[in-house]
């Protein structure tokens, strides 16, 4: 309208004012988007929360004039440098105001629309990225919540149920512990391990933790706010800066965590004012995720989730592959003409999501699954059954060394799968060796199988292990992270190719562990507590090799380890990170370990020159042939 305007009054004007437009527009857009990258590192700050409170309802709707008035803002500037003048006539102005207001609400609507139909299942996008969003207060979000049990039994099998995508985790701890000065520090460990843990699954930079801290009211009300200030004093100076960066604060209150009292009964849960803070903050939490949650997969793909509760409901918690493909395409009318292919992606999808688990030929319709067989092998069976009486000595092995006979394990699987799938039985145990859950060994000429988790520390090993003269000592550092989970797994991984299988007794337990690598390498590896800069003791992986005249390259058996390392962390650990060499003979009281190989590098050198950690300027060369470190550099 307005350029129309210049060119009635001056038709030379009309190239200029073309020209003129179509950079502002384009300057216009690119400001545009650097005011929407503005918005969403604003909105993560108090901002946000001052819309809500402002206008729940319509919180975005005015993020969005926001958005588009700040691209105005830096337009008009340009406009004007670019010659471009307000008409004389007060109509023009009005009319262009209007016109602008008007583009501005028909892009909001449209918007808005597109997101309504894309929720009705409308979308023009078939084959793409199924949006799943929230609109207003009148939207329904599906919440799954999962608890997880302590005992270390279970501790072992978090990572199957620890998703890899954007998720909300409450870190819950007892205040009332917490406030006392002798109790703080398991406390913290607890709290410690928890972070580590989510830090070494979580994939994407959004990761979203809430300190919850139960039993307030066991707190005296007199001295409450006192030790909630105290409390929260010394969550802020001992959790570690690096997990700080996950953690959401309480803004309302001011702290770094959220005190409530879980005794509380149902019926009065909406009326505690700290409850309504946390249930507000994680709202919150969920709703600037880019208010959005993008699945990879085709609509269709909704519909498997009422497939997998009529599963579960039937208790079919494990089915064959093409059993359940034939179920889909004869009884699910959204996947009839779906390929096996597409199906197969489909399982991809939801196994990433830890709403199942995929593997091989078979599908595990719920990963709780998994951990009930585990717990069977714990749980002592009653005396009764001629086959219980036949395993009682299995059973009695199982629980003091954690090794456990052919026999019992079939009996276990068989008590807890349909009688149609006894005749996979062993397709079932390669999944649990999958997620080293189970390590077949041999002891003799007799089949074992491993379980980590019921491993004891103080069981003793019949093991004759010493130094030999010439031998190579290094460690293995994951910095902060809980390494228990990883190191029962690399147990697993030595163990199952072991060349010592003439031994007829267990050569491993909880923190220790020795093998043999191609008949002439033997090795051991051992979980310590290191000093650390910071002056708390850490936990690290201790590798120690035996050389001799015909067994002189030690990268053999450490190439091995590392590889086994990174295909536990990519398995399991995927933001996990470590770094193996020797220590430092410079920092004798922190013992640093110098980086000879991490997770980047492929393969550990024979000879490599290495800095000092402290000096960098000093060199040490390290040879394979005697592990010892050279300063002559």
């Amino acid at each position: 309208m307005l350029a129309g305007y210049l060119w009635y009054n001056d038709k030379k004007a009309y190239y200029y004012t073309a020209v003129s437009g179509f950079g502002c527009g384009i300057f216009h857009g690119l400001c545009l988007a650097c005011s929407f990258k503005l918005y969403v590192f604003v909105k993560h700050s108090f901002v946000d929360h001052f819309l809500e409170t402002f206008s729940p309802q319509n919180s975005r709707r005015i993020w969005r004039y926001a958005r588009y008035g700040t691209g105005l803002l830096w337009g008009i500037p340009m406009a004007t440098f670019l010659g471009w003048r307000s008409p004389a006539a007060k109509t023009m102005n009005l009319i262009c105001a209007a016109l602008f207001l008007l583009s501005l609400e028909m892009i909001i609507w449209f918007s808005s629309k597109s997101d309504i139909n894309l929720r009705k299942g409308k979308s023009h996008l078939k084959n793409h990225a199924l949006k799943v969003k929230k609109l207003g207060v009148q939207s329904k979000t599906q919440i799954v919540i999962k608890d997880f049990a302590g005992h270390p039994l279970y501790r072992y099998a978090h990572h199957i149920f620890l998703a890899n995508n954007n998720s909300i985790y409450l870190l819950v701890f007892n205040m009332a512990k917490a406030a006392v000065v002798k109790k703080r520090k398991k406390v913290l460990k607890q709290i410690t391990y928890w972070l580590s843990i989510i830090q070494g699954h979580a994939q994407s930079p959004d990761v979203n933790v809430f300190l919850v801290g139960t039993h307030r009211d066991s707190v005296k009300e007199r001295q409450r706010g006192e030790t909630i200030k105290m409390i929260n004093k010394w969550l802020i100076d001992n959790i570690s800066d690096k997990y700080h960066k996950m953690i959401h604060c309480n803004e309302n209150q001011k702290l770094f965590f959220f005190p409530i009292e879980n005794s509380i009964p149902t019926s009065e849960v909406e009326n505690d004012n700290d409850v309504s803070v946390l249930k507000n903050a994680i709202y919150r939490v969920k709703q600037s995720a880019d208010d959005m949650r993008v699945i990879s997969g085709p609509l269709r793909y909704n519909s498997f989730y009422e497939d997998l509760q009529a599963y579960r409901k039937k208790k079919m918690f494990i089915l064959k592959k093409n059993q359940l493909y034939d179920d889909l395409k004869n009884n699910n009318t959204s996947l009839s003409n779906t390929s096996d292919k597409d199906l197969e992606e489909m399982l991809n999808l939801f196994d990433s999501l830890r709403e199942i688990i995929h593997f091989s030929d078979f599908v595990i319709l719920k990963p709780q699954f998994l951990i009930d067989l585990m717990a069977s092998l714990v749980n002592i069976p009653l005396k009764g059954t001629q086959d219980r009486k036949h395993l009682a000595k299995d059973w009695t092995r199982l629980q003091g060394s954690g090794l456990a006979s052919e026999n019992l394990l079939n009996w276990v699987l068989k008590s807890n799968i349909p009688e149609t799938m006894h005749n996979e039985i062993n397709g079932l145990k390669l999944l649990l060796e999958k997620y080293d859950l189970l390590c077949k060994i041999q002891i003799m000429t007799q089949h074992m199988y491993l379980v980590p988790p019921l491993l004891s520390s103080n069981a003793e090993i019949k093991s004759q292990w010493k130094d030999a003269s010439r031998c190579v000592r290094l460690y293995i550092s994951f910095g902060d992270f809980h390494i228990e989970p990883i190191f029962l797994r690399l147990l697993c991984h030595c163990a199952r190719n072991d060349s010592a299988s003439h031994c007829d007794y267990l050569q491993v337990n909880r923190r220790y562990g020795t093998f043999v690598y191609q008949s002439s390498y033997p090795y051991r590896i051992e979980q310590i507590r290191m000093a650390a800069e910071n002056g708390i003791k850490k936990d690290v992986i201790k590798l120690t090799i035996n050389l001799s005249d015909t067994a002189q390259d030690s990268t053999l058996v450490i190439n091995m380890v590392h590889h086994y390392l990174i295909e536990i962390l990519q398995r399991h650990f995927q933001e996990c990170h470590y770094v193996l060499g020797p220590l430092c003979p410079v920092n004798k009281k922190v013992c640093p370990i110098l980086n000879l190989c991490n997770k980047e590098i492929e393969m550990c050198p024979k000879e490599i020159n290495i800095s000092c950690c402290k000096h960098k300027s000093k060199v040490y060369k390290w040879k394979a042939s005697s592990g010892l470190l050279h300063d002559d550099l």
